[in-house]
């Protein structure tokens, strides 16, 4: 039982919540993609910069979490699968 819970929510990934529970927003932040300098991806449109980084090893969240399911959705947007290579 919890009298108040800080959630996310992701337009890729949106989530639902009980009848029983009420929202209230509280901010809205970007989610920024980290990358190392020198790898050859230069800023631009995001599908341009993710699609750059295509080839290139992934750290994402936890499998099955919302930030994992995130990274997928948006590099398939992008049109590829990423190669993950460690999960935190």
């Amino acid at each position: 039982e919890a009298d108040l819970g800080l959630v996310y929510d992701y337009s890729l990934v949106p989530r639902t919540f009980p009848d029983e529970v009420t929202t209230r927003e509280l901010g809205d932040e970007p989610m920024l993609l980290i990358r190392p300098t020198g790898d050859g991806a230069r800023p631009g449109p995001a599908h341009a910069e993710v699609r750059a980084l295509a080839g290139t090893p992934w750290i994402t969240n936890s499998r099955g979490s919302a930030d994992d399911e995130l990274a997928l959705r948006m590099c398939a947007i992008c049109g590829f699968v990423p190669r993950i290579h460690h999960r935190i």
